[in-house]
């Protein structure tokens, strides 16, 4: 087995084949940082760092292959080798520090990276001049920083997929988690450079972590794009979802616009005293009289088919456990992207805000709301709505909950609707068929065992409208004992 991988990495240029796999993943990786870039920031950066240090590995492994065909030598070849090495676990490491946080966020903060960075640069300099020629200080320095950096890409695989809860199969988690895992462990493999071993082993043991290592870029691969089928089937899911919503409410609003017009003609015709005194003297008594009544009930009809359209919609549907700031930034995307408003949104979210719920029914919760915000700050300049998301502290018998808030600099909410604003038909803005957004809005919450609310603006961003969304927390540890409930 080991002499056919011995004539197979003879046979063949290993360093074109594993730079032809990181070609593949580097495209890879800038396609993620395209998709992510706008719904998902952080982890749009982190595929653009991972994007960037593949690149710097096909620089690396064209300067082994130079070097091994003799074509350079010397201790230019040398310092070239470490320094894009040195690059590509750099660029590693800034993609891990988007998904980093808690107490090891100072293991990738600037005051840590930086020096180490340094200190990695000039050690093969020192080694060469001042130590030995043979490069083995620097040499297992460089190997247990390249074995640490790519171990870190695969923990961020695996925090994401336990955070962030995703229908993705299991084998492309597996295969994105374990095949950074191993390859960490094929970096690792290098010390053997450094070990008192015969040509013929260290030459067999080179031969074989090289090929491990393009197979498990293979299985990265693999991992990547069968990610990428979930993505674009979950996005269009999405596109989908949000395309109904808006349907039904024009379709709701329209109607309901098309019968109120006609329906306050007919109020304002019955409190004219002449049409009545017409109407009595052709029939001998006065008809108009039960019009205010039949109004009403037509009235009561419209509200009836709204409630049934609103109750319609995803009631078949099941609950499941999603990560409430990643729906925000989907809904602010598509929000953006729709209504062409320029607004800024600074956000400030808590890590593992996980809610059990109806998706659907939030993402119509939020569009509402998010879209009543946009446009109260269109007069605006800058305009301005901040959101912010956190988890009530655990205590003991209290349920805790996730509070998640929307605050605009916009002209606000008139007090004298302001007691009224979650009714049917009341609206801040001018206008037939307005006054239904925040009414469905805490109509799904109350599905979803959530409440809506208006709180005093304290976001530091100026007078404007302040709403307050709470919804019960559900740790990701108990997502196992939801499946399955409706």
């Amino acid at each position: 087995m080991l002499q056919a991988i011995q004539s197979l990495v003879d046979s063949v240029n290993v360093y074109i084949v594993n730079g032809l796999a990181a070609t593949g993943l580097m495209f890879l990786y800038f396609m993620f940082y395209k998709i992510f870039s706008r719904r998902r920031p952080d982890t749009g950066k982190f595929f653009l760092y991972a994007a960037w240090a593949w690149f710097v590995n096909i620089l690396y492994l064209a300067v082994l292959d130079i070097r091994e065909s003799e074509v350079l030598t010397g201790p230019l070849s040398v310092f070239a080798e470490f320094t894009l090495c040195t690059g590509a676990d750099l660029l590693f490491l800034l993609a891990a520090r988007t998904r980093v946080r808690g107490r090891f966020a100072s293991l990738f903060s600037n005051r840590t990276l930086v020096p180490v960075f340094l200190v990695l640069l000039i050690l093969p300099i020192v080694d060469w001049y001042f130590v030995s020629a043979n490069m083995h200080l620097s040499t297992a320095v460089s190997i247990l920083f390249d074995s640490f950096s790519v171990l870190t890409i695969a923990w961020c695989y695996y925090s994401f997929f336990t955070e962030t809860p995703l229908a993705v199969s299991q084998r492309a988690r597996n295969a994105l988690v374990y095949s950074m895992a191993g390859y960490s462990i094929i970096q690792f493999g290098y010390i053997h450079v450094i070990l008192p071993l015969s040509p013929v082993v260290a030459s067999l043991l080179q031969s074989v972590f090289v090929v491990l290592g393009t197979f498990l870029k293979t299985v990265h691969i693999y991992g990547l794009t069968k990610f990428s089928e979930f993505f674009f089937a979950d996005y269009e899911k999405k596109r989908t979802m949000f395309e109904d919503a808006n349907l039904r409410n024009r379709m709701v609003l329209q109607l309901s616009h098309e019968l109120k017009t006609p329906l306050l003609e007919l109020e304002l015709k019955t409190g004219d005293k002449a049409i009545e005194d017409a109407v009595i003297k052709a029939t001998g008594e006065n008809r108009l009289q039960s019009i205010p009544n039949l109004v009403e009930r037509i009235r009561s009809l419209i509200r009836a088919f709204q409630k049934y359209q609103l109750h319609r919609a995803d009631r078949a549907t099941v609950k499941t456990v999603f990560n409430i700031n990643d729906l925000c930034s989907e809904v602010f995307v598509t929000l953006k992207a729709t209504t062409g408003l320029s607004v800024k949104v600074p956000s400030l979210y808590k890590k593992g805000a996980t809610v059990y719920a109806h998706e659907n029914d939030l993402f119509q919760v939020l569009t509402n709301v998010f879209k009543n915000a946009f446009e109260a700050t269109e007069e605006e300049s800058p305009a301005v709505v901040k959101i912010t998301t956190e988890i009530t502290p655990a205590s003991r018998g209290l349920k805790r909950w996730i509070i998640l808030r929307v605050s605009d600099n916009g002209c606000g909410i008139a007090a004298s609707v302001k007691e009224r604003i979650f009714e049917q038909d009341v609206s801040t803005k001018p206008g037939e068929g307005r006054g239904n957004g925040l009414w469905i809005a805490r109509t799904l919450l109350k599905r979803n065992e959530g409440t809506i609310a208006t709180k005093e603006q304290d976001s530091g961003i100026g007078r404007g409208a302040c709403f307050e969304i709470k919804l019960p927390y559900h740790p990701k540890e108990n997502l196992s004992a939801s499946k399955g409930d409706t």
